[in-house]
């Protein structure tokens, strides 16, 4: 049982850094029309947690928030919840976070963060004491957040936008970049092939474990806009998947 928990809390651990881990019950957003998912998290084929996440955008402005958690007999398990909220502004086209807060607890250990920016600089601020291997953020300029870079892979998207997007993601410590691409039709549905990739902020033995984790998004065509019906992650103990309620 000790180390199924301890496998579990990793695989949960990764997705929320891509995508990829990237978490979320909403609070209120400061902005207007609000859009709301919910996606169920299977781990080997078994039900483990649950994803609600919700965007907002009014002009120029926008934000995301939501939750992970562990669910059922997993949750009984392992036991893990990750909340976090994002928002900034739109320029040019392109999201640029002004704060982002996030609160984790594993069950055995809670940690909170926030990060500020500063002309697209992020400033971190946690209790943590910063490893040497970790990325620095004065060199972070132009990144996004966790919450943000969620919204970005998960928001639904015009035939014009849907996989053609690089997203630069900045945890606090590690620096990632996620691509999406090579759109593929089948009648109504689309599939596009995502890339999860380590950067910077890893120590020696995470790199060596890999630094290049596919996904796969879905999306089913509603109206005029392709809308994501699930999402399959590659792990280094075995694939994820996220399926839409």
């Amino acid at each position: 049982m000790a180390m199924e928990s301890g496998m579990m809390q990793k695989k949960l651990t990764l997705t929320k850094a891509i995508a990829a881990s990237l978490a979320l019950i909403c609070a209120t957003p400061v902005v207007a029309e609000t859009k709301t998912s919910t996606y169920n998290v299977y781990l080997r084929g078994i039900k483990a947690g649950q994803l609600k996440y919700a965007y907002a955008q009014s002009g120029s402005n926008y934000s995301a928030s939501g939750i992970l958690q562990s669910t059922g007999i997993v949750g009984a398990l392992a036991k893990y919840k990750f909340t976090a909220s994002s928002s900034g502004k739109i320029v040019k086209g392109k999201h640029a976070p002004q704060s982002y807060q996030e609160d984790s607890n594993t069950g055995r250990r809670e940690s909170q963060k926030s990060i500020s920016y500063s002309n697209g600089i992020p400033r971190v601020t946690e209790r943590k004491l910063p490893k040497s291997h970790w990325a620095d953020p004065k060199k972070q300029k132009g990144t996004v957040d966790p919450m943000t870079a969620i919204a970005l892979v998960l928001n639904d998207a015009s035939a014009k936008s849907v996989c053609n997007s690089k997203i630069d993601l900045f945890d606090g410590a590690r620096r990632v970049t996620i691509t999406l691409s090579n759109p593929k039709k089948s009648g109504s549905m689309l599939k596009c092939s995502g890339l999860y990739k380590r950067v910077d902020g890893f120590s020696k033995r995470e790199m060596s474990e890999g630094t290049q984790f596919p996904f796969a998004l879905n999306y089913a065509l509603k109206g005029d806009t392709y809308r994501v019906s699930d999402m399959e992650i590659s792990t280094l103990r075995g694939r994820a998947r996220f399926v839409r309620q």
